[in-house]
């Protein structure tokens, strides 16, 4: 399971959401999106370069949120020995 966190959302917002799965049984995997979370720029209080004014930037953002997703579940799908 990958768990995107709301917009702005605090690092491991979803912790107990997460670790209620996993005491299911499920892998699940909380996302840092870009912006947010260890992702933020230093001086930043919260994620607004990821949907801001500056177009570039948040098409930019939006499609490494796209990427990095992908990424983890082509890695969640590897088999496991």
């Amino acid at each position: 399971m990958v768990v995107l966190p709301h917009w702005s959302a605090p690092t491991w917002a979803y912790y107990g959401f997460i670790r209620h799965f996993a005491r299911l049984g499920l892998t699940a995997v909380e996302v840092a999106l870009p912006y947010h979370g260890e992702r933020t720029p230093e001086g930043s209080l919260i994620a607004d370069h990821f949907l801001s004014a500056n177009l570039g930037r948040t098409i930019r953002s939006v499609r490494q949120a796209v990427v990095d997703t992908k990424d983890i579940v082509t890695w969640l799908r590897q088999p496991r020995t």
